[in-house]
């Protein structure tokens, strides 16, 4: 049997005031206010407290500069080996899942199909979960397993600098008044330069290392090219920072380009004043006539 809930109309319309008066209530609960620092008053309140220690403003703009120039150009360099040791971790925790951090494995070639089996308990691992992938598979090349991942690694290590060096070099151009355009052009060169090195590394070691390997009659653990590459990659990528410190290369590239610019314009400026001389006055109207007559 249906129960019918009956309610006083009076009683609803007591309900509906008292939640309408809960509502406003609520709606006149002052704001809390948030305080939100811009990074130009973030700046101001560090050199307030640099102040506070006694430095002057010559000693806390030469302290900030050289805390943001250091900080931003290693931005650009570390980008790609972070990237490459997060792959290689996420390598080796898969490959522990699956028995043993040094799983092998071996490159089939089947008629114009190139497989990679992999040993161990495929069923325990989380990505590489298989033991059987083509060559081209998007699990092996995002895992850099075989020649085809680690060239995808080594060019994701290249894009990632194409991405993250000409951000930072624009930021740093902005807010640093000693950098300019110039700065800017040469630092993005010399990033994607030492980027493109490191992917060459990479990839030259992680392929001599697999090939010796099999040469020499022994299976081929997956992390040890991988690992061998990133050590690599590293190794030549700090040796390129260290010789660019040590032979100011990026420094005379710099002046080259600015003895370039102040060339270009004194050119500019001299062609706009002989033009304005042949063309705006007079005598050098009647200089150019003779001399495009012949006649001196």
């Amino acid at each position: 049997m249906p129960v019918f809930n009956i309610e006083n109309p009076s009683s609803r319309a007591q309900r509906g005031r008292n939640n309408r008066a809960r509502g406003a209530h609520l709606r006149r609960l002052p704001e809390k206010e948030v305080f939100v620092m811009t990074p130009a008053e973030m700046v101001e309140l560090w050199k307030e407290r640099q102040r506070r220690k006694g430095l002057t403003d010559e000693e806390i703009a030469e302290n900030f500069r050289a805390v943001t120039t250091y900080t931003l150009d290693s931005i650009p360099g570390a980008a790609s080996p972070v990237r490459d040791s997060t792959v290689l971790t996420r390598l080796a925790r898969d490959l522990q899942r699956g028995g043993s951090v040094l799983t092998t494995y071996r490159v089939i070639r089947r008629g114009n199909s190139t497989l990679i089996a992999l040993r161990g308990y495929a069923g325990l691992r989380q990505h590489l979960s298989a033991s059987l992938y083509g060559a081209q598979h998007p699990t092996i090349i995002r895992m850099a397993v075989g020649p085809a991942g680690q060239r995808a690694m080594a060019s994701g290590g290249i894009i990632v600098t194409a991405v993250v060096s000409p951000a930072v070099r624009t930021f740093q151009w902005i807010f640093d008044d000693e950098v300019t355009w110039r700065h800017m052009l040469v630092n993005v060169t010399m990033d994607m330069a030492k980027a493109a090195a490191a992917a060459g590394a990479f990839v030259a070691s992680a392929m001599l290392t697999a090939g010796s390997l099999t040469a020499a009659g022994f299976a081929v653990p997956v992390i040890v090219p991988v690992g061998v590459g990133f050590a690599a990659a590293v190794v030549v990528g700090l040796g390129l920072s260290y010789l660019d410190d040590k032979l100011q290369v990026s420094e005379i590239l710099i002046d080259l380009l600015t003895n370039a610019q102040e060339d270009w314009e004194n050119m500019v400026t001299e062609v706009r004043r002989e033009t304005g001389y042949f063309f705006g006055t007079r005598a050098g109207q009647l200089e150019f006539m003779r001399r495009f007559s012949g006649r001196r």
